[in-house]
């Protein structure tokens, strides 16, 4: 099985990998977004990471996926 994705859907299928890795032998992560801050104009594209409305840095940081990595 493989995974990919472009962007947010990069972002994704690094974070889906990483989170079950048994589940995948390849991943294609095409530009992902993994920014350590998230630009300000980008944050209301990105609901899964809004807390009451606004934006959840600590949130951002735990589902990074080079923290994934060093854990």
């Amino acid at each position: 099985h493989a995974v990919g994705g472009v962007s947010m859907g990069g972002y994704g299928a690094l974070h889906l990998a990483l989170a079950v890795p048994t589940a995948f032998r390849t991943v294609a992560a095409l530009s992902p977004a993994v920014w350590q801050q998230v630009p300000e104009a980008a944050r209301p594209r990105m609901p899964a990471f809004l807390r009451a409305g606004q934006w959840d840095q600590a949130q951002w940081e735990a589902d990074a996926p080079a923290k994934m990595l060093t854990g």
